[in-house]
């Protein structure tokens, strides 16, 4: 089973050089991916704030991590069963990173306290798929000292 990274956990990989989340990935024998959603969040992000920072985090992300794609067949229902199962302030580009790790049947790793709640409380038992399986790293856990 593969670790799909959202897009707060790429960012705190890169970015915040999160010491729990290095450890996650090191340790994880698997693939190591992210939704094609979290790639065009990376690209926003440095559209949006052009810094060196922010191409580095996208250049890492396309470069180094296996891209998952949405499945076109069975991506819209998880979706759909995901969206409607969350409350608003869960994201749309959110919902449709949780449907790719639910579909690929992939550990979600997110810094997103809500999403990991919310996803947790989804009533998976009248669906064709099963629960993710969610990692939650809390956003200041214990960053790379040498980072700050």
């Amino acid at each position: 089973m593969a670790l799909l990274l959202d897009t707060s956990a790429v960012i705190g990989l890169v970015e915040r050089r999160s010491i729990a989340l290095r450890d996650i990935v090191a340790r994880h024998s698997g693939a190591v991916a992210i939704s094609t959603m979290t790639l065009g969040e990376l690209e926003r992000g440095v559209r949006a704030r052009p810094t060196p920072l922010t191409q580095h985090t996208l250049d890492v992300a396309a470069g180094t991590m296996q891209q998952v794609p949405i499945d076109e067949l069975v991506g819209p229902a998880c979706f759909g069963h995901i969206a409607s199962s969350t409350s608003r302030r869960v994201g749309g580009i959110d919902c449709w990173i949780a449907a790719t790790a639910v579909i690929n049947n992939h550990e979600l790793v997110t810094q997103d306290r809500r999403l990991a709640t919310e996803l947790n409380q989804v009533d998976w038992s009248l669906t064709a798929w099963n629960a993710p399986e969610v990692i939650y790293v809390p956003v200041n856990d214990n960053a790379d000292p040498e980072s700050t």
